[in-house]
């Protein structure tokens, strides 16, 4: 029994990061305790991709799941899968360096993976169409539109 808490305590600690938004750049901590953070140029993002999956960078093929941040190619950080930060992301960087991962290797503006007009979506919609990404997360495109109506949501 002690071992299994030791276990759980271990990935409570590591999952207990958070993300502070200012108007410049972006602020990672690590562990909600922590001082020291990883402080990241809004300017510097040049794209922002979210998902799982295989994904060629520079030459080479690089495993990518969760929210990732790049600058030319170069991964300056990396996050669990939310959201609500996949909102916010999304929020900030716009539909022109924000992208889902579809099957395969292939990179999805949002809406041409959900089928709709994404910015037109009320915030509560747009949450909902990523909770479900998040939870689906296997690449399969979601027809927004029908996705929303049975959700009561359109």
């Amino acid at each position: 029994l002690p071992a299994v808490l030791v276990l759980v305590a271990l990935y409570i600690f590591n999952a207990s990061g958070y993300v502070i938004f200012e108007p410049e750049h972006i602020k990672y901590y690590r562990y909600w305790f922590s001082k020291k953070y990883k402080l990241i140029p809004l300017d510097e993002v040049n794209e922002c991709i979210a998902g799982g999956g295989i994904r060629k960078i520079h030459g080479k093929m690089t495993g990518v799941y969760g929210i990732n941040l790049y600058n030319r190619g170069n991964a300056l950080c990396r996050f669990g899968l939310s959201p609500r930060l996949l909102l916010k992301l999304y929020n900030v960087f716009g539909d022109k360096r924000f992208r889902l991962t579809r099957q395969c290797d292939y990179l999805s503006t949002c809406d041409k993976f959900f089928r709709i007009d994404f910015s037109e979506l009320t915030e509560a919609q747009q949450l909902a169409l990523f909770k479900r990404y998040c939870k689906l997360n296997d690449g399969q495109e979601i027809d927004g539109e029908k996705f929303l109506k049975k959700k009561g949501l359109l």
